[in-house]
């Protein structure tokens, strides 16, 4: 029998309907296990123990940060502290984020909001409010501290729907809320990295003019045995030169990256006019 890329159950059941035995695909040992009703309904009451427990956890650990208790342990910042639970690369990363935007809170606010904060957090459980954190600060605090409503490119979000969406369903909520957000970072993004290649070439073109103290030395003497008293004053205007034309070469550089276009509006093309016309 080959692998099963998922486990496989088969019922038996009595003639009434009910369970009276599973038959359970074993992946790991590729044979089928006979398991009883009462075996289900252990399994069950064992999945939902985790569950509870991972829950606990989480709240353990949110009104520890709330509190600063990781503080008090030694730990300098709660990134230090939650690396030090020992847990997976991912729940390590969520509850990293988690911690610092319930830290930033607690720094900010009175008791009795901290308080209020923390809890709807917790009522929240981590997968949501991993989510919610994925949310600006002011959006963060409208619904888990004022219970607002968040409305934005026809989006709206409360803390009473997050209760009751899925996780999944919250997620695209903030994905549509954040829309114009992630517009704006991938134009900034776009706009360091051009910055980034011009100060790059400047740069370059910086290294390329550079001159010694020894290679001007030898240029002047050349410029003496050449011109005599007047030396001085010609290098000066022959650096001056040299650094027009660098400044023109940044000229024509910059007019080629603004790509100006005869279909772009008046406004840009009357600035193109009077800058090639200097």
């Amino acid at each position: 029998m080959g692998k099963k890329e998922k486990a496989l159950v088969e019922t038996i059941a009595d003639n009434a309907g009910q369970i009276k035995a599973l038959r359970c695909y074993d992946a790991d040992n590729d044979i089928w296990v006979t398991f009883t009703a009462r075996d289900r309904d252990e399994a069950i009451t064992w999945m939902r123990e985790i569950k509870n427990a991972q829950q606990m956890v989480f709240r353990a650990i949110l009104e520890g940060i709330h509190r600063q208790y990781h503080l008090v342990l030694g730990y300098e910042s709660v990134t230090e502290f939650i690396k030090s639970m020992g847990f997976s690369r991912q729940h390590t990363y969520r509850y990293r984020k988690i911690g610092d935007v319930v830290a930033h809170f607690s720094a900010r606010l009175d008791k009795e909001n901290k308080d209020a904060f923390v809890e709807n957090a917790k009522q929240l459980g981590p997968a949501k409010i991993y989510e919610i954190c994925r949310l600006g600060l002011d959006d963060i605090e409208t619904l888990l501290l004022d219970e607002g409503v968040i409305e934005r490119n026809g989006e709206t979000l409360s803390i009473a729907d997050a209760s009751t969406l899925s996780r999944d369903k919250i997620a695209e909520s903030i994905s549509r809320i954040n829309r114009e957000e992630r517009a704006e970072k991938s134009r900034l993004k776009q706009d360091m990295a051009l910055l980034k290649e011009e100060k790059k070439v400047l740069q370059e073109r910086l290294a390329d003019t550079e001159k010694t103290e020894q290679e001007l030395k030898e240029e002047l003497a050349l410029y003496k045995s050449k011109y005599g008293e007047k030396a001085t004053e010609y290098q000066s205007k022959i650096n001056y030169l040299d650094m027009a034309q660098q400044a023109q070469s940044q000229f024509f550089a910059a007019l080629t990256k603004a790509n100006v276009q005869s279909t772009d509006p008046a406004e840009i093309l009357e600035k193109y006019a009077l800058t090639v016309n200097l």
